[in-house]
């Protein structure tokens, strides 16, 4: 068996319980590591100070600080302490996979390849923000078609490996319900307050369709997002039919999960896979969404839900959306095919996590880029 170490962003704290607080791919990664420790390979996690595990074959190992505050040092920087303080492990390491945003084990090794095990990342974002790569060949897992194809494009004369896993739901963690058992008129977004998740959209849908009801759950991360959350609680102080839930419990977001008839996704940015419309799904609940990045890999319009076209002015974007809801709100899906969606595609354990085994291991000798 191998020894691999896993490189964890800077933005939370790992812990067994972090799929109840936290949305998605650092959810993934989490499960990642308690799979490999279960098919006994010993597996190193490096995340922040606070971070604590008890899977099996699992160890957390630290750097200098806990996770980023938004108001002392910058995330590379911590990044970078994370990575140097742990050298001597990653080096002992037969395969190192980075799941983090700046990539800092990946430019070390580019200075002195043949001194660093088996490199393998997690890409989890459309890279229209990085301008450059370190002109050394890695194997880069996208998280859907879409950003694996962004890819490509953009370092396609860097000699990189790229291969596509969706990050598809842990689906141990989720409860059975009968998904027939709806509340037709209800409606969930399940999301960060923030503008790239737009729930300020939900705000203008309640003001039109005051017969409907629609609860909002997330919370923040960023500094900047809590002034945009103070006016979406402000707004829905002024509407009987929204209800704001900040920092919803994990039993919470279930039990809406459960009853609402639908799922609104109505970000403006280029989601790399959404895992609100993948817990919608699950739950037998149609979906409305933009446009915009994988969201064609996840659900078929007029099958599951409706995918709403993306205009180029915030202002044409709120009138689709209002304008698809209409048609949303009367639009009669087979919940068993949402939910089949998510059981046929995005199972992580069934359909993904043999993907990874193989770059992680199997893929070591190749010397010819995977075009």
């Amino acid at each position: 068996m191998s020894l691999v170490s896993i490189i964890f962003p800077m933005f939370f704290t790992v812990t067994d319980k972090m799929y109840k607080f936290y949305g998605g791919l650092e959810v993934r990664t989490l499960y990642l590591a308690k799979l490999l420790g279960e098919d006994g390979h010993e597996v190193n996690v490096l995340a922040p100070r606070g971070s604590y595990l008890s899977y099996k074959n699992v160890k957390v190992l630290t750097g200098n600080y806990r996770p980023w505050d938004g108001k002392t040092l910058h995330p590379i920087d911590l990044e970078k302490d994370l990575v140097e303080s742990n050298l001597e492990v990653l080096s002992e390491s037969d395969v190192v996979l980075e799941d983090n945003h700046f990539h800092h084990y990946h430019y070390l090794k580019s200075k002195d390849p043949e001194n660093f095990p088996h490199l393998v990342m997690s890409w989890d974002h459309h890279p229209d923000n990085i301008s450059s790569l370190p002109n050394f060949p890695c194997h880069v897992i996208a998280v859907s078609k879409w950003v694996m194809s962004a890819l490509r494009e953009k370092f396609k004369n860097l000699g990189h490996y790229f291969y596509w896993a969706y990050s598809g739901l842990v689906l141990e963690n989720y409860p059975e319900a009968d998904i027939h058992d709806k509340q037709e008129n209800l409606y969930i977004f399940l999301a960060r307050f923030s503008m790239v998740k737009s729930p300020h959209v939900i705000i203008e849908l309640a003001k039109e369709f005051p017969d409907d009801e629609f609860v909002l759950m997330g919370d923040t991360l960023f500094t900047q997002e809590g002034g945009y959350a103070r006016l979406i609680l402000e707004e829905s102080d002024e509407l009987d039919n929204v209800k704001i839930l900040f920092n919803a419990t994990w039993d919470e977001k279930i039990k809406y999960l459960k009853r609402a008839s639908g799922l609104l996704h109505p970000g403006f940015w280029n989601g790399p896979l959404e895992w609100d419309i993948l817990e919608g799904l699950l739950y037998g609940g149609k979906v409305l969404c933009y446009d915009r990045g994988a969201v064609r890999e996840i659900y078929r319009s007029g099958k599951h839900g409706y995918i709403v076209p993306f205009a180029s002015t915030e202002e044409e974007n709120i009138e689709n959306y209002k304008r698809a809801f209409r048609n949303f709100r009367n639009l009669k899906v087979d919940r068993e095919e949402c939910r089949n969606r998510v059981l046929e595609h995005f199972d992580f354990k069934k359909n993904s996590y043999p993907v990874y085994k193989k770059v992680l291991f199997d893929n070591r000798k190749l010397n010819k880029p995977n075009r």
